[in-house]
C-alpha cells in the first residue's frame, strides 16, 4: 500500500477512535454536571428540608390572623421578632412555631453561608420569604466590623448587599454582628442600608433604652434585646408589659432554635412559650421593615 494511503487510513482510524470515545465521554460529563448541580459540590444530597407552601399552610393556627395594616408606631405598642445569622435550626425548629403563632419574622442572614449545612440554604430562606418573613442583611462573613479596616468594612457591607439583593431583592435593613459599630462603621452602613439594629437592650433593669420610643428613636440605632438560653419567661413578660405601658416598639433577637449548649440557643418549646406570651398580650407583631416603612411615611407626612 502506498505511504499516502497508509497515512490516510491511520488518520481515519484515529478520527473514528476519537469519535467513539466522545460518544462514551459526553454522557458521563453531562451526568457528572447534573450530579454537581443537584447534589452539590460535596457530592452528597442536601439534607436540609424545604417545606412546600401546602405544608406551611398546615402549620398555621386557623384562629389567628396577621394584621399589619395601618401601623401606628409609638401610638400603639408593637413587637418585632428578629433572628440573626440564618441558622438552619431557625428553619427546621423555629419556622413551624412562628407560623403556628401567626408571627412573621425578620431574618438577618449572611451572604456567604448558604452552602454550609448548619445554616439555611437559599431554598429555605426563599421558603420563609414566600411565607411572609423578611430577609435582611447581616454582612458576608459575620466579623466584628469595628475591628476591620475601612476597605474590609466596605466589602462586608457592599458585597452582602449585592449578593443578597441578587437573590432576594432589595436589602434595606441591616444588623451588625454582635451589634458592634463605631462612627466609621455607621458611616458605611448608611451608604448601603436605611436602618441598623443593635443588641443593646437588657431587661434586668427595664429602662426606656431597652425599647424604641418616639422621643429617642434612631433608625440607625434600633434597640433590640438578644434572647439567650438564660432568658426567663419573666424577662419576656417584663419587656412586653413595659412596651405596652410606654407604647413602644420592642425588638427581640433570637439565634439558634435547638437544645445545644450555645448561650444563644433556645429550644423550640421555649420559643413557643415566648410567642404565646406575645400573642396573649394582643400586641401586633409586624416585621422590622414594615415598622420602618410606617415611621418614615409619617415623618414624610404621608400618614
Amino acid at each position: 500500500m502506498p505511504k499516502q494511503s497508509t497515512h490516510i487510513a491511520r488518520s481515519k482510524k484515529f478520527i473514528t477512535s476519537i469519535f467513539v470515545l466522545l460518544i462514551f465521554i459526553f454522557p458521563l460529563v453531562v451526568s457528572l454536571r447534573w450530579m454537581h448541580d443537584v447534589m452539590g459540590a460535596t457530592g452528597a444530597s442536601d439534607p436540609r428540608k424545604v417545606y412546600g407552601l401546602d405544608e406551611v399552610a398546615r402549620f398555621k393556627d386557623p384562629s389567628c390572623v396577621v394584621n399589619t395594616e395601618g401601623l401606628k408606631p409609638f401610638d400603639e405598642p408593637l413587637i418585632t421578632i428578629t433572628f440573626d445569622d440564618g441558622w438552619e435550626s431557625i428553619y427546621a425548629q423555629g419556622f413551624e412555631t412562628l407560623e403556628k403563632h401567626c408571627v412573621k419574622s425578620t431574618q438577618y442572614i449572611l451572604g456567604s453561608h448558604f452552602d454550609d449545612p448548619t445554616y439555611m440554604s437559599k431554598k429555605q430562606a426563599h421558603s420563609m420569604e414566600q411565607a411572609g418573613h423578611e430577609i435582611a442583611s447581616h454582612t458576608m462573613t459575620h466579623p466584628n466590623l469595628t475591628k476591620l479596616s475601612p476597605d474590609s468594612v466596605t466589602w462586608e457591607l457592599g458585597e452582602a448587599d449585592r449578593v443578597l439583593t441578587q437573590e432576594f431583592g432589595e436589602m434595606r435593613d441591616f444588623a451588625s454582628p454582635q451589634g458592634a459599630t463605631n462612627d466609621m462603621v455607621l458611616t458605611e452602613i448608611k451608604k448601603y442600608y436605611r436602618s441598623h439594629r443593635n443588641t443593646a437592650s437588657d431587661p434586668a433593669e427595664l429602662e426606656d433604652v431597652d425599647i424604641n420610643l418616639r422621643e429617642t428613636f434612631d433608625r440607625y440605632n434600633i434597640n433590640a434585646y438578644t434572647v439567650r438560653s438564660t432568658t426567663t419567661l419573666e424577662d419576656i413578660r417584663g419587656l412586653v408589659d413595659y412596651t405596652i405601658k410606654r407604647k413602644g416598639w420592642l425588638v427581640l433577637t433570637y439565634h439558634q432554635i435547638d437544645d445545644s449548649d450555645s448561650p444563644w440557643a433556645v429550644t423550640k418549646e421555649t420559643l413557643a412559650e415566648h410567642l404565646q406570651i406575645i400573642r396573649e398580650s394582643g400586641v401586633r407583631t409586624p416585621v422590622l421593615g414594615q415598622v420602618i416603612d410606617a415611621i418614615m411615611a409619617k415623618a414624610q407626612g404621608r400618614m
